[in-house]
């Protein structure tokens, strides 16, 4: 820096030496005042530099680490950023899908539906939800919330929306639901099963005796036979309820499930043959045994085979494969039970066919009491054998489409509780 100092006197007198010095004084006290200036100036400079470079860094390091995703959109709804856990739920490019319409990777139903749903800035609400499809298609709910932005640097405007994989709490949510509504159930049928037996009872009593009195050629004795009949019908009927609302403890023991497998195939042979259905079967070699109880996983393996022959209509097939669960069964990851498969020794047994199919609004209704499609039956099945499943420590989970097939998942434990596979990871 260059300046000028001028100093003049206001009286005749001349300058002198001591004049002079006290001049140079001041020049260099001026002099080293514009130093410092100018130092404070370059380190203010340098410190709001690192401040501003600490203050991003931390940022980006805060929204690395979150596990939610940020999508923040500009004023004609194109992308401005998206951050990590956003691109894996889109399974997109973060960098390729910069200043795109939204609706590339939100899809135009998903985009709809998150722009004609008011602010969420202010007030309560519940966690609306859109529907995105996984890398291997399986359906993923992702909850979001959308609040409306302004940059005062830049004078633009846009939306934030942050995003949620919830399909692993909904999951949850809804098996706490089942297990509340079955255990409400079971008290209920118990009571009105309790209720009816004892005068049907009575009712079977005096047809009875009153069959013992009648001519072995009198014509009343079919109609006493029709009652009897009716009445032992019913009482099938409370057994079968009974053992709903109140299962018998399991008895549980080792068991090879490929002898269980194969106690109950010859039971089903008949309905096979009739219907020409092919079984095809695939078991892993050194199968652990299972930790259950032989008969009541008789009767589970049973109903889910007679389940699949009956959605078959004719040459169809059944499949079953038997394997033990690993950690790299990814279909499963998401799931609310996949923890408990891994943490400890389980065997999946899978049955899948290529019937009707179950439809979609009706697969979380299917463990429900007296639910069912078919035009026969007490609707019980499939709720005794998610009992007696969760009774033997497993896990039983369906898939379906409609006119393609049914997959059904039955994890078995091989280990018995409090034993020291029981705290290993599965091999």
């Amino acid at each position: 820096t260059e300046a000028l100092l001028l100093m003049l006197r206001t009286d005749n007198g001349k300058f002198n030496e001591n004049h002079f010095q006290q001049i140079l004084q001041v020049v260099k006290f001026i002099e080293a005042s514009l130093q410092l200036s100018h130092v404070q100036s370059e380190l203010q400079e340098k410190f709001d530099s690192n401040v501003w470079k600490y203050s991003y860094d931390f940022l980006q390091l805060i929204i690395r680490q979150l596990n939610f995703g940020i999508l923040v959109l500009d004023r004609e709804n194109k992308v401005k950023y998206l951050n990590e856990p956003a691109a894996r739920i889109f399974h997109v490019d973060p960098e390729k899908v910069l200043y795109q319409p939204a609706e590339k990777i939100l899809g135009k139903q998903n985009a709809k539906t998150i722009f004609s749903l008011p602010d969420f800035s202010e007030g309560t609400y519940e966690r609306p939800e859109i529907e995105i499809a996984g890398e291997d298609g399986e359906k993923i709910l992702i909850g979001f919330n959308r609040m409306k932005f302004y940059d005062d640097i830049s004078r633009e405007e846009g939306f934030i929306i942050t995003l949620k994989d919830i399909t692993y709490s909904k999951e949850m949510q809804e098996e706490m639901r089942r297990i509340d509504r079955l255990a409400s159930l079971g008290v209920m049928a118990s009571g009105i099963a309790h209720e009816i037996r004892n005068p049907l009872a009575g009712i079977k009593a005096i047809a009875q005796t009153f069959e013992e009195e009648l001519q072995p050629d009198d014509p009343k004795n079919e109609f006493v036979s029709r009652i009897i009949r009716q009445v032992n019908r019913l009482d099938e009927m409370l057994r079968t309820l009974f053992s709903y609302a109140k299962p018998q403890k399991p008895n549980r023991q080792f068991c090879q499930i490929e002898e269980i497998v194969q106690e109950v195939l010859p039971l089903l042979k008949q309905n096979l043959q009739n219907q020409s259905i092919k079984l095809t079967q695939s078991y892993a070699s050194n199968l652990p045994a299972l930790y259950i109880d032989h008969s009541q996983i008789q009767q589970v393996l049973f109903n889910l085979f007679l389940n699949s022959v009956e959605a078959i209509q004719n040459k169809g097939e059944i499949r079953i494969s038997i394997e033990p669960v690993t950690e790299g069964m990814k279909r499963f990851l998401r799931k609310p039970f996949f923890r408990k498969i891994t943490e400890n020794p389980f065997v999946l047994i899978h049955i899948a066919d290529n019937g009707s199919g179950i439809p979609r609004d009706h697969l979380n209704q299917i463990f429900n009491p007296f639910f069912t499609t078919k035009n026969f039956g007490t609707g019980l099945g499939l709720s005794i054998v998610y009992q007696i499943v969760k009774e033997n420590d497993g896990v039983i989970y369906f898939e379906s489409d409609l006119k393609k097939g049914t997959d059904c998942f039955l994890f078995l434990p091989s280990f018995a509780p409090g034993s020291e596979t029981a705290t290993g990871k599965n091999l």
